[in-house]
């Protein structure tokens, strides 16, 4: 059975969602969804009233949860007032949300964020999207072009990514400094790019929490200082840059370190 939610955004932000309606209610074969996407053209859907009403009929027509069941049709959601509707986690076959906000809406799906314009449909087919319908005076979302953050982060090699987790966990706090605002009204590309370096840097974490690091060697910024001053190289912030890349991936073959433990394994054994 083809399982389905309407969410409607309203004017004042809020959202309502109705129950799961079980059966048939995919968008395509004479589904269920396709009168709701034929009543949402058609200029149906103008406010929370008509949404209400159309949802009962909707029920009486296939379900009759409400007069069989007594089931409430309609739940109250709250504010939509952090910027994101989160699907990652959403195992009803399919969702119907029309954004009838002042503002565009912001779905996390599996494969990233999409911007849902003002007026206008999303169907969203598990954690996954399936298509946005524009709606009567629907304003289409602006593509705003990549600033030079944006170009810097998605060129960086992922293995930098995971050697560089911390760094990368802060920048998403500098981010939101940087625009003077919160994550989530971010511009997709850069919310996009927040959420792959908040997924890398969990994957590296839960890593290191199955493999505790008994041993940590730091390196500061001073030790490069010292290190141009030692060579007769100028110290200056440009070269002190140009010298850490260099040095990024000097200690990655530590095979001359693991023969050191097993000779140390060796001796402690009595072996050596």
């Amino acid at each position: 059975m083809t399982r389905g939610k309407i969410i409607y955004v309203t004017k004042e932000r809020q959202v309502y969602s109705t129950i799961e309606f079980n059966g048939d209610m995919y968008p395509v074969d004479g589904g269920h969804g396709e009168e709701i996407i034929d009543f949402f053209q058609g200029h149906g859907f103008r406010d929370i009233q008509s949404y209400g009403r159309y949802v009962k009929r909707l029920d009486n027509r296939y379900f009759g949860y409400s007069s069989i069941y007594g089931r409430e049709l309609i739940q109250s959601k709250g504010l939509y007032k952090e910027g994101l509707f989160d699907f990652t986690e959403n195992y009803t076959d399919y969702l119907y949300l029309i954004n009838h906000s002042d503002a565009e809406v912001q779905m996390k799906l599996k494969e990233g964020r999409v911007v849902l314009p003002v007026g206008a449909l999303a169907i969203v087919h598990y954690q996954n999207f399936r298509e946005i319908i524009p709606g009567n005076g629907t304003i289409e979302a602006g593509v705003s072009e990549k600033n030079e953050l944006v170009k810097t982060m998605e060129n960086m090699e992922w293995d930098l990514f995971q050697r560089q987790k911390e760094w990368l966990y802060a920048q998403q706090i500098q981010i939101e400094k940087w625009y003077g605002q919160e994550a989530a009204v971010l511009p997709t590309d850069i919310l996009n790019m927040m959420d792959k370096i908040q997924e890398v840097w969990e994957d590296e974490k839960a890593r290191i929490d199955k493999n505790p690091c008994w041993y940590e060697e730091r390196w500061y910024v001073e030790d490069l200082k010292t290190a141009l001053e030692n060579a007769d190289v100028e110290v200056t912030a440009a070269n002190v840059t140009k010298l850490r890349d260099c040095c990024l991936h000097i200690f990655d073959d530590k095979s001359a370190r693991n023969e050191m433990l097993v000779d140390m394994a060796k001796k402690m054994n009595g072996n050596g």
